[in-house]
């Protein structure tokens, strides 16, 4: 009479032995969904030959499991090259974000969401780069904003600080300029030494003792 050989087998449909279950050699087969399991020399259990191109989980948990850098359950790959990135919450960099975007006279750019209360900037904010400058402006509106011109500034990283307008007014260099006075001809500011050696004219004794402009001055004869 033949013997007959039995391998440990399983009618659940989907369910895998434990590397517990198996010796080394021995053989389980799952009659339900015709698949035969073994356990290899590392301790884990393998399915014997190979699998059809579409397979069917049944109450798998899959621990941060992707297909093609698309984690189960997204619609987009959480790795690679993106066109456009959108997030409900913080977006945290272990190294330097980076933008590569430029065209034309403008770089990269930054948009920020104003305040929901007590302010007075009544759309987003945008940084961005456009020439020589950094630029911080409201996005539409009025357009309010100011710049940084870094043309402006020497070696280093200097003080070429800003003040407001629809252009922004940088100021110049201090470095050199020691005892001038800030002067603009309406578009620029600029550093100009003061005439005569003994400064600003000044008033001594009622006498004025520097020369300077008297017609810009003087209205019928009268001082004003």
């Amino acid at each position: 009479m033949a013997n007959t050989v039995k391998l440990k087998k399983s009618s659940v449909l989907g369910k895998i032995p434990q590397s517990a279950d198996l010796d080394y050699g021995e053989l389980a087969l799952n009659y339900a969904d015709g698949k035969l399991y073994f356990k290899d020399s590392s301790n884990v259990i393998q399915l014997f030959g190979a699998s059809s191109a579409t397979d069917t989980l049944t109450n798998k948990t899959l621990n941060n499991s992707t297909i093609d850098n698309t984690p189960i359950g997204a619609t987009t790959p959480s790795t690679g090259a993106f066109t456009s990135l959108s997030a409900t919450g913080n977006i945290t960099a272990g190294q330097n974000l980076v933008s590569n975007y430029s065209s034309g006279d403008e770089g990269g750019e930054i948009t920020l969401n104003k305040p929901v209360t007590n302010t007075t900037i009544s759309t987003s904010v945008t940084i961005d780069i456009f020439q020589n400058k950094i630029r911080f402006f409201e996005s539409g509106g009025s357009n309010r904003g100011a710049f940084i011109d870094l043309s402006a500034a020497t070696g280093g990283v200097g003080s070429n600080l800003l003040s407001g307008g629809s252009e922004g007014t940088t100021l110049p260099s201090q470095t050199g300029n020691a005892g001038k006075y800030l002067t603009t001809d309406g578009s620029n500011l600029s550093w100009a030494a003061v005439a005569g050696s003994g400064g600003f004219p000044v008033v001594d004794a009622g006498l004025i003792t520097e020369s300077i402009n008297m017609s810009a001055m003087v209205d019928a004869g009268t001082i004003v």
